[in-house]
């Protein structure tokens, strides 16, 4: 994940709060009943500041998103993983590959039905399946190629 991204999505939280005083009350009173700890008024600003180095710990973060409600960082960091192919979705995928490869089968035996041509019309069917084939396999291709990554 973009480094700059995390940084605005942990100052979003921090807003989300209520704001640096509201976000330092929250970590305080997680401490207090023993499901956090204290993070400073000055250790969340530099948190949120695009050029420090400095980068909110995961159980702040944790504490944050349950005190305002909205899993702002942790929904970013999900959506910037890749997807991950499983087996259900290679046994889709392929699926989906046959049925387009069996809809340009169908659709050239049609063209051809009767005259033994391919009419201007027919082929931009034709061309249509065709490109809607390739786009299946390339989703095949690219769910091995997960397996084939250890992302499986």
């Amino acid at each position: 994940m973009n480094p700059l991204l995390l940084k605005a999505k942990f100052k979003a939280l921090v807003q989300a709060c209520g704001g640096l005083d509201e976000a330092v009350a929250a970590c305080r009173a997680a401490e207090e009943s023993g499901q956090g700890r204290a993070y400073s008024k000055a250790q969340l600003s530099r948190c949120c500041v695009p050029t420090a180095p400095d980068f909110a710990p995961i159980d702040i973060v944790a504490v944050l998103e349950d005190f305002c409600g909205e899993p702002i960082v942790s929904r970013a960091l999900v959506e910037a993983r890749p997807a991950v192919a499983g087996v259900g979705d290679i046994r889709d995928e392929a699926s989906e590959a046959t049925e387009a490869a069996a809809s340009l089968q169908g659709a050239v035996r049609r063209a051809l039905a009767g005259d033994n041509r391919i009419e201007a019309h027919e082929a931009r069917e034709i061309l249509d399946l065709v490109e809607k084939g390739m786009a299946e396999f390339r989703d095949v291709a690219s769910s091995l190629g997960d397996i084939l990554k250890g992302r499986s």
